[in-house]
């Protein structure tokens, strides 16, 4: 006989005033399918739901099983629905987003202990017996009602309920799938009890064979249906008795489900992640600069200056080197020339004048050749100005003798063979040097210089015996006298001189007086400076500009020549330098700085050539660089050199991979020995390695250019260095002998001094010396300059900037983080309320409410940890990123590995947001009416 399970006694249940149970009694056996028939408000639903515990605010007595339903706290009436209860309901109430099978074995995860094969083994045993089988990894929303319902009933058997609870299986169902779900519920009804509730009165009476019928809250008729044996299977399925000591979802079905619904709320959720990851992103970087960047910031500066470096520069910024520029007087000249008699042999003067444009009419020389006159060719006025010095010493071989104390109405022609060749054959003798040397000396030779300007109403003639011919590769002009052009213009053809060249007057003539070296231009140079007579002086190489005629564009001349000029100096002086060095010994040398030369600023970590400037161990490659930057269109002129790898950049705008520095702080050399001269350097230790170990470097110098049409033309220089040692350094650096930067530009390259004035000076300090306090003593000793740490100045602008950046990311995280959290709150409320309903149905199913609290916090596990991952990225990336640029921009990787500070950071944030919302979630889910 059937043990009663379910005894019901006056049970009494009111909503407000209305009374939905009223004075219920009955008792229920632990097996058979009762029928509960009623109209709706019947008080069918209220039965159910207190049977099951879902509504306890009754009177009188429910017990399920001996228990008083009422006594039970909610955890033991839910454990007790999970574990003795199955529910089918009218509208499916499945997660609509699941397969079949996770449906079905989402109770069972709950309570049962076991392997997940278990699991999926029972649940196809369940979907087997409603024959559902074949769509057991269907998504639910995409079955028919009738499916649906089955997976419902299959879901109520897959705890192995004792009490099964089918409230309106049939409503929602046509006639054929009602009479199958029926039937379903009539084999359950073998092992457990089924309670049907119904309207359909001719089902009941088919199916049931107890019927309690409801009317008004109360049971009207309690019916003893007598009906065929049933033919309906019992379910079967695999048996699991091991159980969980505590009911809770399942990690995985927790997950997995998080993942569901995220996916099918992908857009919500990439907010709420983007938010969270934007504000835990920021806060990282912030960390990052704040603990690290600076750091390696000064760490990428330090690698681009050299080490120990002040750099000097007039305190008046605005101050230009030189001013008020204008030719020297022959009294300075000749004041040189008696004051350094070993340095300089004589002066002379170079008398400027656009002879091609002033002598426009007739430029010529000629001479009589039998009754004929010929045209000397290659020869004009300029020649008188460019003539060249001679001297019986100086070793040129004069036809037919060597010539002393020339008159001023004679010269000596220097002819390329082809004029040579021209003359003899006009005069009829042999054609080479020797006849012609004879010719002069038994026949005489005599020229006449042609030159007039019609429209000036100026014509002359002068008349010329050459004494003596040289073989050259240009048409020149020899002289005994230093002045023989001066001679001839300014006292025989009456221009007059003058030291300016914007004059009234067409005849006056630009005088420029130049002295000529007996020793190296570099040593004249250095002995220059230290000397107070000549420290207005700017001395200018020769070149076409001065001497076209022997001086080709863009070619050096060996002639000694330097031209004398007089101006205003108002950048750093020689003898402050010199001061310099001489007192502070902790100094080991120095680089000049000039505007138009090397150029270094306390302002700027670059230092190097202001204009271009490369240097290679491949001679060949500095000559096709230069050969492709002679010539760029104007709007490509300024762009950086484009240069290959075995090729460094030592101008000023370089900076970082591929550029050259420039020191002369010889001290502790790695290998061979220091610099002895101009044409000699050492290498850094990596870069002599790089470039194979080269005995010599050549070295390409733009040493100026201009707009020609729409082009820019530069005039590029070469010059060789011999590697003479090496020294270790942490940059590819050249290392020099002091004032190279312009001497060596001078000497070497032919540029112009007024570009080499100095502006300035860069001074290498000794290891371990206090940069600071060497540039407070220099500032009160020489307070006519500014002294610099380039890299402490930097540091300490860096430090102010970076603060002020920290304060605003600062500002900008809190923003984030707040913004991050209340977007976080608002989805995560979202939800929880969008998702009320399978909080609902399985609260009703029995889990209980800290597991469904755990089914939501999946939600935040899933948005935190991802924004963990995706904030932590983007840290890394950040410190990627910015080691990248600074290695790219500074031409060195930066030391050190990865900065932890912001992932802990991170974390520990992320942790908080975790905390925060376990609080949260449980205070949601508790709210929530279940």
């Amino acid at each position: 006989m059937n043990k009663d399970v379910v005894v019901v006694k006056n049970l009494k249940r009111k909503f407000g005033k209305d009374s939905a149970l009223a004075g219920v009694s009955f008792s229920l056996p632990e097996k058979g399918l009762v029928g509960i028939l009623g109209h709706s408000g019947s008080g069918k639903s209220t039965l159910l739901n207190i049977l099951g515990g879902l509504d306890v605010g009754y009177q009188g007595s429910v017990k399920v099983f001996g228990k008083e339903i009422k006594s039970l706290s909610e955890t033991e009436r839910s454990h007790m629905r999970l574990h003795e209860f199955g529910y089918v309901f009218q509208n499916f109430r499945l997660l609509e987003l699941e397969s079949a099978w996770t449906n079905v074995a989402v109770p069972m995860e709950a309570i049962f202990d076991a392997d997940n094969e278990d699991l999926r083994k029972k649940a196809l045993d369940l979907l087997t017996f409603v024959g559902l089988e074949k769509k057991a990894e269907q998504r639910v929303n995409t079955l028919s009602g009738g499916e649906k319902q089955r997976v419902a009933l299959a879901r109520a058997l897959s705890c192995d309920p004792k009490i099964v609870m089918a409230d309106e299986p049939t409503g929602a169902l046509d006639e054929k799938g009602a009479a199958m779900v029926l039937g379903y519920l009539q084999g359950i009804a073998k092992k457990a009890l089924v309670l049907l509730v119904t309207h359909d009165e001719e089902a009941a009476r088919k199916y049931c064979p107890r019927i309690l019928r409801f009317s008004d809250g109360r049971i009207v008729e309690d019916i003893a249906n007598p009906i065929e044996e049933d033919k309906a299977l019992a379910p079967t399925s695999l048996a699991i008795t091991k159980r969980k000591e505590k009911a809770q979802l399942s990690r995985k079905f927790v997950f997995r489900h998080t993942l569901t619904l995220a996916r099918a709320k992908l857009f919500r959720a990439l907010i709420a992640e983007a938010a969270i990851s934007l504000g835990l992103g920021v806060l990282g970087v912030v960390t990052y600069i704040t603990s690290s960047i600076e750091n390696e910031i000064q760490a990428s500066f330090s690698s681009l200056i050299p080490s120990s470096t002040i750099v000097m520069t007039p305190r008046d910024d605005n101050a230009q080197p030189i001013g008020n520029v204008y030719a020297g007087s022959l009294q300075d000249a000749a004041y040189l020339v008696d004051e350094y008699p070993d340095l300089i042999s004589d002066y002379g003067t170079c008398l400027a004048l656009d002879y091609e444009n002033w002598f426009c009419d007739d430029n010529y020389f000629s001479y009589s050749s039998g009754a004929s006159f010929s045209v000397l060719p290659g020869f004009s006025m300029r020649h008188i100005n460019d003539f060249l010095w001679y001297s019986p010493t100086s070793g040129e071989m004069v036809y037919p003798r060597p010539v002393t104390n020339m008159r001023k109405d004679q010269v000596i022609l220097g002819l390329p063979y082809a004029t040579m060749f021209n003359v003899c054959y006009s005069f009829h003798i042999q054609r080479n040097y020797q006849s012609l040397g004879d010719y002069i000396s038994s026949r005489g030779w005599s020229i006449i210089l042609h030159a007039s300007h019609i429209e000036w109403g100026f014509t002359d003639e002068e008349l010329f015996e050459v004494v003596g011919v040289i073989a050259t590769d240009k048409p020149l002009i020899y002289h005994t006298d230093h002045h023989f052009n001066r001679s001839i213009l300014l006292d025989t053809m009456n221009f007059y001189s003058s030291q300016v060249s914007d004059v009234v007057s067409p005849q006056y003539v630009l005088e420029i007086p130049y002295i000529e070296l007996l020793c190296d231009t570099a040593d004249f140079l250095t002995l220059s400076r230290k000397e107070e007579a000549m420290s207005r002086f700017v001395f200018e190489h020769v070149s076409s500009y001065y001497h076209p005629c022997f001086c080709s564009p863009g070619e050096r001349s060996e002639i000694k020549r330097l031209f004398l000029y007089s101006c205003d100096k108002n950048g750093a002086t020689w003898t402050d330098m010199d001061a310099i060095m001489a007192a502070y010994p902790q100094i080991r040398g120095r680089n000049v700085a000039s505007s138009g030369g090397y150029f270094a600023s306390g302002d700027s970590v670059m230092t190097g050539f202001m204009t271009k400037a490369f240097v290679s161990a491949d001679a060949s490659k500095v000559l096709e660089i230069g050969e492709i930057y002679s010539s760029l269109p104007l709007t490509e002129a300024d762009l950086p050199l484009s240069l290959p790898g075995n090729v460094l950049d030592a101008s000023y705008l370089s900076i970082g991979t591929g550029s050259l520095s420039i020191s002369s702080d010889l001290s502790a050399l790695e290998s061979g020995r220091a610099p002895l001269g101009l044409e000699e350097c050492v290498l850094s230790s990596s870069l002599y390695k790089k470039w194979g170990k080269p005995e010599s470097i050549t070295m390409g110098l733009e040493i100026s250019g201009e707009d020609v049409g729409d082009r820019y033309q530069r005039d590029f220089r070469y010059v060789e260095l011999k590697v003479v040692g090496t020294k270790e350094a942490d940059l590819d650096t050249m290392f020099v002998v002091s004032d190279w930067t312009v001497d060596a530009p001078f000497a070497l390259f032919d540029m112009s001094p007024f570009l080499l004035e100095p502006c300035g000076a860069v001074f290498f300090l000794k290891e371990n010396v206090d940069s600071a306090k060497m540039v407070s003593s220099l500032t009160k000793a020489y307070p006519q300059y500014r002294f610099v740490d380039p890299s402490g100045e930097i540091g300490a602008s860096l430090s102010s900037t970076i603060g002020y950046v920290q304060v605003v990311l600062y500002a900008f995280s809190a923003i984030a983080l707040t913004l991050g959290a209340l977007l976080f709150v608002i989805a995560m409320a979202v939800v929880i309320s969008e998702n009320a309903h399978e909080g609902a149905l399985l609260y009703a199913l029995g889990i209980p409410r800290p597991s469904l609290a755990r089914l939501f916090l999946g939600h935040c596990y899933l948005y935190v940890c991802l924004g963990l991952l995706a904030s932590s990225l983007l840290s890394l990336a950040s410190q990627i990123a910015v080691k990248a640029y600074l290695g790219q921009t500074f031409g060195s990787g930066i030391k050190g590995g990865i900065a932890y500070l912001p992932f802990l950071v991170i974390l520990g944030v992320a942790s908080l947001f975790l905390l925060g919302s376990h609080f949260f979630v449980e205070m949601m889910v508790r709210k929530q009416h279940f």
